[in-house]
């Protein structure tokens, strides 16, 4: 939490609190090496857009920071008093802004710097929901032929803020090109099935190997589809 005073003239004004959070989704494409950890973002600017070389560029929420870090920086700006407020763990669940000690924070009012867009406004709270399913599986020992299913190129997004837009999920996809193949040879056994990275980001990408008896009919299956 970072607290700026009120500007001349502002000083007996309500004390306004802006939030963002500061961590991202960190996820790339299967075939690029960057290091999260350690590699700074790869970004590119063409025709307007900006977004990172094979990686998350992590605009959510770097805007929302950047909004907050302008404005402590800006000695001209005309203000209340203001409480900067950098989540953590916001991507795995709220963690950080549900251990966040409020007990500084005096502002009635919170504008949050973390939906809604450029050119809307949320009035309200917003929140999420986490289901876990879990399945037993059992597995076989066979020496056969299989088949690797690979799905490339999507555009991926974030799951809550571009779920409207209809984006491909890789995840998706492959069961249902799976559950086709099941449909007509009967003897789909899945060997390996590589599911994305992150809970909260479009799968982009996929791979998984599987057999059938009839490797021919399966390749002439998944060309048609």
């Amino acid at each position: 939490v970072i607290f700026k005073p009120a500007s001349a003239g502002y000083e007996n004004v309500e004390p306004v609190m802006l939030q963002a959070h500061i961590d991202m989704v960190a996820e790339k494409n299967q075939d690029s090496d960057h290091d999260f950890e350690n590699d700074p973002l790869e970004l590119i600017e063409k025709d307007g857009y900006l977004w990172a070389n094979n990686t998350t560029l992590g605009a959510d929420d770097g805007v929302g920071v950047a909004y907050m870090m302008a404005l402590l920086d800006d000695k001209d700006a005309k203000h209340p008093a203001l409480e900067c407020v950098f989540t953590v763990q916001e991507e795995v669940g709220l963690q950080g802004a549900v251990g966040l000690d409020t007990s500084d924070l005096k502002a009635k009012y919170c504008i949050g710097l973390d939906s809604s867009g450029e050119d809307e406004t949320c009035v309200s709270t917003s929140g999420g929901v986490r289901v876990s399913l879990t399945k037993d599986v059992s597995f076989q020992k066979v020496e056969v032929d299989g088949l690797r299913l690979s799905i490339r190129g999507l555009k991926g997004g974030h799951s809550g803020g571009d779920i409207d837009k209809e984006r491909a999920n890789a995840n998706k996809l492959s069961g249902i090109l799976l559950r086709h193949l099941q449909d007509e040879l009967k003897d789909i056994r899945l060997s390996s099935y590589d599911a994305g990275l992150k809970v909260n980001a479009i799968t982009r990408e996929r791979d998984c190997v599987f057999t059938t008896q009839d490797i021919a009919k399966a390749k002439e299956m998944l060309t048609s589809m």
